[in-house]
């Protein structure tokens, strides 16, 4: 089975694409059964009406993970006295924090488009 798509975007005209499989969704599962369809050489399509990558990549696992492994840092910093390590905190700065999580929603965006 095919599949023909009318794609309709602003500013542009319509375009009709035909897809041997169509993924809806291109969060974590939508973006791996996408991935594994297009290594077997079949012409797939996403629809995705937000950000790629989906929740889970957003404002779910991935944000909470970069969030938690920040704070256990500073736990650990905290905490090295302890041991017998003389370290200081001195400070700490959000635009680093924001710097990798954007470095990470690019590189999955990256990934999506070296797909193609």
């Amino acid at each position: 089975m095919r599949f023909t798509l009318q794609l309709l975007c602003r500013n542009m005209p319509p375009v009709k694409k035909v897809f041997d499989y169509l993924v809806i969704g291109g969060g974590s599962g939508g973006l791996a059964s996408a991935r594994r369809a297009a290594e077997f050489g079949v012409n797939v399509g996403i629809i995705e009406h937000g950000k790629w990558g989906g929740t889970c990549v957003n404002v779910g696992c991935v944000p909470k993970k970069i969030m938690f492994n920040t704070a256990m840092h500073a736990e650990m910093i905290r905490d090295h006295k302890d041991f017998g390590f003389n370290v200081e905190f001195k400070n700490f700065s959000w635009g680093v924090l924001d710097y990798i999580k954007s470095t990470f929603y690019i590189a999955v965006e990256t990934e999506l488009f070296m797909m193609t």
